[in-house]
């Protein structure tokens, strides 16, 4: 969890002030005392309090490129995931894997939709028992 910077410098006015110990201060503010003791070490070396980004890759599939693939399912929704990667590249000439789209789809929320294939499969045995 990101802590504001606001927070942040509550908490080292808070450690100025002696009003308390680190493990005292993050019981007060629901943090970790390792997180007071980082903070408070900043502030000493006057380094800034802004947060850093988290590490790792960015999604190949970004935050604005959510709504093409929402579009896609809802113009189409019995579109397979393949599918859905082979639209991606035609229709905006990147390469998706299908990680990458079931990544998007857990972000829009979208859950996966048996076919109704193997919906008759299921049907046809259940009556040979």
């Amino acid at each position: 969890m990101v802590l504001s910077i606001e927070l942040r410098k509550k908490i080292i006015q808070a450690y100025n002030n002696k009003q308390g110990s680190y493990q005292a201060i993050s019981e007060i503010f629901s943090v970790g005392i390792c997180s007071v003791r980082r903070m408070v070490e900043k502030d000493k070396k006057k380094k800034s309090l802004i947060p850093i980004r988290p590490p790792g890759r960015p999604p190949k599939i970004s935050d604005d490129e959510l709504p093409f693939v929402e579009k896609l399912l809802n113009d189409n929704s019995d579109l397979t995931i393949p599918k859905i990667c082979a639209e991606f590249k035609s229709q905006k000439g990147k390469a998706v894997s299908v990680k990458m789209v079931e990544t998007a789809l857990r972000k829009l929320h979208f859950t996966r939709k048996k076919s109704l294939l193997w919906q008759q499969n299921k049907k046809h045995r259940a009556l040979k028992n």
